[in-house]
């Protein structure tokens, strides 16, 4: 049972020392995708990136002892350089779709993303996805250093 307060939204924010189109081109390009959208030991794959509203991704995760897990949605609103707005399927939302919108700001060379998750079942699974974020958004600073 939840309490009273519980709410169904994560929120993260973050500040990287780049221009927001370098951060969003993190975020939209496979490639740079699979350098660094997983906590340390994993590896990610894209076997699906459609960057258009209504197009699909999907994000394949193989942790150190051969543990797999998948990320998968549509996107449904993409502003370069400033907001992402995509749904979020996995095993960690026990199969039920949530949604994610990314908006990037702009400060004097450095951006900040304001991560939004919504439509979270419970705390176990906000908590779940916060640990996740959190380990994926440490991860964003190796490929920003080496972007142009």
């Amino acid at each position: 049972m939840t309490s009273p307060d519980f709410q169904t939204t994560l929120h993260l924010n973050r500040i990287f020392k780049a221009s927001r189109e370098r951060v969003f081109r993190a975020w939209t390009q496979a490639d740079l995708l699979e350098k660094w959208f997983h906590p340390v030991g994993f590896h990610t794959k894209v076997s699906t990136l459609e960057l258009r509203v209504g197009g699909a991704y999907r994000l394949d995760l193989t942790g150190p002892n051969g543990e797999h897990s998948a990320f998968s949605g549509n996107y449904l609103e993409i502003v370069p350089p400033s907001r992402l707005v995509f749904t979020w399927v996995s095993e960690a939302t026990n199969g039920e779709q949530t949604l994610v919108t990314l908006d990037f700001i702009e400060r004097d060379g450095f951006t900040e993303v304001r991560l939004t998750h919504d439509r979270m079942a419970d705390e176990a699974m906000i908590l779940a996805h916060r640990l996740g974020w959190e380990a994926c958004l440490e991860q964003l600073p190796t490929v920003l250093g080496v972007l142009p």
